[in-house]
């Protein structure tokens, strides 16, 4: 059970993520359907906003019904994020996420990357008054 879950989240960010095939959220997660809404939103938006993104899953960690993923995002700010004009920024950042999963679906997320306080420093959204 724990590399069939695995191979699901996998393809969760290969599929939905990284290519943004949206129509896969609901075959691939449990989600309710203003929960699924929210994920498809937020999918297109970032696809808007970085065309290029690509997720990779670094590591998969199984306990039981439970999947740890350590993940790498990389991309080309090329459309509006949050408000912020296009910078032409290429920005890497990191996550970590729980997944509990039942019935070969994704119910439950828990983030490691629940703000966007790393992906607007990679933009340079602000600076640093330090410096």
């Amino acid at each position: 059970m724990s590399e069939a879950n695995k191979a699901i989240v996998k393809r969760y960010f290969e599929e939905i993520w990284s290519k943004g095939n949206v129509e896969l959220v609901d075959e691939l997660t449990g989600y309710p359907k203003e929960r699924a809404d929210r994920l498809k939103e937020g999918v297109t938006r970032m696809h808007i906003s970085f065309p290029d993104i690509k997720y990779t899953v670094q590591e998969l960690v199984a306990e039981g019904d439970k999947i740890m993923s350590y993940w790498t995002a990389e991309g080309t700010h090329k459309g509006e994020y949050r408000g912020i004009p296009a910078t032409g920024k290429h920005i890497t950042y990191r996550g970590f996420d729980l997944y509990r999963l039942s019935g070969g679906r994704i119910v439950e997320r828990f983030g490691g990357f629940n703000d966007d306080l790393m992906l607007l420093q990679a933009i340079e959204a602000f600076t640093d008054p330090r410096r």
